[in-house]
């Protein structure tokens, strides 16, 4: 498995993990930008240790679950479709290919979500969100929805 991004904390640094009886390199066998050199490192001891004493696995699952539970709650008022996730990665389809223009009525009331394909909605939470955050980003969703007309089913 492959690690990169926020390990770091911003900071450039990687990392693979494997099982021994699959590991085919010695210690110093890569080297590059994103590998383990001292500050990387301190770095990327610093971020995991925040990780494990904030319980952000934790906040991840229990506000994912949250949140795909609210969006079940007001999916059927908009035809949202194919609700699904793991932890704070979540999507869901809508019913007509306006993902962009979603993207940019939620950004004008402070919504970051992205639109991987013209149906397709993708919100990734900071993994210190919280349930309040959730309720807020929902109710500026359904606030747009309503603007865009989406055809609320009844």
């Amino acid at each position: 498995m492959t690690l990169a991004k926020g390990i770091g904390g911003g900071f450039p640094l990687s990392a693979m993990l494997a099982k021994e009886s699959l590991n085919l390199f010695e210690p110093g066998d890569q080297g590059g930008t994103y590998t383990g050199q001292p500050l990387a490192m301190a770095a990327g001891y610093a971020v995991v240790s925040e990780i494990i004493k904030r319980k952000l696995s934790q906040n991840a699952e229990i506000q994912g679950n949250y949140t795909t539970a609210r969006l079940h709650q007001i999916g059927g008022r908009y035809g949202l479709e194919h609700i699904r996730g793991k932890g704070l990665l979540i999507a869901f389809d809508l019913p007509e290919a306006r993902g962009a223009e979603l993207v940019s009525e939620c950004m004008k009331e402070g919504v970051l979500i992205n639109s991987p394909s013209p149906r397709t909605i993708r919100l990734m939470p900071a993994l210190i969100v919280t349930r309040e955050d959730i309720d807020k980003m929902i109710e500026l969703l359904t606030l747009v929805l309503d603007k865009m007309l989406i055809e609320p089913k009844h």
